[in-house]
Formats: C-alpha cells, sequence, structure tokens
C-alpha cells in the first residue's frame, strides 16, 4: 500500500512537473515572438485577387515593415504594408522554423480594414516564406527578409 502511495505521488510530481515546465516554455515563447520579429523587413507582395475598384496587379509591390520589441500607440508594427497607412498592428505568432502571423489595421473614409499576414518564418528568424495576405480588396502572396542589423545605418 505504501508504494501505491509513494508511486502515484513519484508520478503527480512528475506531471506537475512536466506541466510546470510546459507553461515556462510556452512563456517563454511567447514573450520572445516581438523580440525575435523586431527590426525591419523588405517585403514583396503579389497581388492574386483584386476586389471593389483594386486590381490584383495594383497588390503585387515592394516596401518595408519595421517590427518593434513593444507596441507603440497600438502599433507592433509599422509601415505602409500596399500603400495604407496603419492605426493599428499586432503580432500574433511567431516561432523559428514555424508560422508567422499577424495583422495590420488601415482607415478608408467610411470603416477600419484588416489585412491578415500569416506565413512560414525560416529556422533562423530571418525570412519568411510561403506568405499570404488577405483583406476585403484583395489578396495575394509573399515573401519578406530581414535588413541586416550589422550592415544598417544609423
Amino acid at each position: 500500500m505504501k508504494k501505491r502511495v509513494l508511486l502515484v505521488s513519484l508520478l503527480l510530481g512528475v506531471l506537475c512537473a512536466a506541466t510546470a515546465a510546459d507553461k515556462v516554455a510556452t512563456k517563454a515563447t511567447t514573450k520572445n515572438k516581438d523580440s525575435l520579429m523586431q527590426g525591419v523587413w523588405d517585403f514583396t507582395t503579389i497581388g492574386k485577387q483584386g476586389n471593389f475598384e483594386v486590381k490584383a496587379e495594383s497588390l503585387s509591390q515592394k516596401f518595408e515593415l519595421t517590427f518593434h520589441e513593444k507596441a507603440v500607440k497600438g502599433k507592433a508594427i509599422e509601415g505602409e504594408p500596399l500603400g495604407y497607412t496603419l492605426v493599428a498592428s499586432r503580432l500574433s505568432e511567431a516561432k523559428p522554423g514555424g508560422r508567422v502571423v499577424f495583422t495590420t489595421t488601415y482607415k478608408t473614409d467610411d470603416n477600419i480594414l484588416i489585412i491578415t499576414w500569416h506565413g512560414k518564418l525560416s529556422d533562423d528568424g530571418a525570412k519568411i516564406t510561403e506568405g499570404r495576405f488577405s483583406f476585403p480588396c484583395g489578396a495575394g502572396t509573399f515573401t519578406a527578409e530581414k535588413h541586416d542589423a550589422s550592415t544598417e545605418t544609423k
């Protein structure tokens, strides 16, 4: 009987330790996603579908977005994706060798519209491939590459 109690106690201890370690790892990953993406990124988009008066070709562009470690005035990301001035932005997920997901929000005369971006982040955190974006005015694909911090001038 004592052996069973000891065994059950030992198993519960191992389960609790594993759960605590998983929570710490998840918290570290969440905490690091912003610093992982921090910096200036070069984006290349290819428009695949246009809606309303927007032609798919007009969504094929090159531009820069800057990811910040901490959001400033509702913006974790700054720039003008697809030529739209942002009013808000959010980085939802970023894992090396895994998914990257973020949203950029802009305002038209009458509406607030959101562009959803998702792709695959390289193992070294320097490139996004297999990217897709979509919003009410259209959709397409994208790739992005992080500027090399050692070559940037301040």
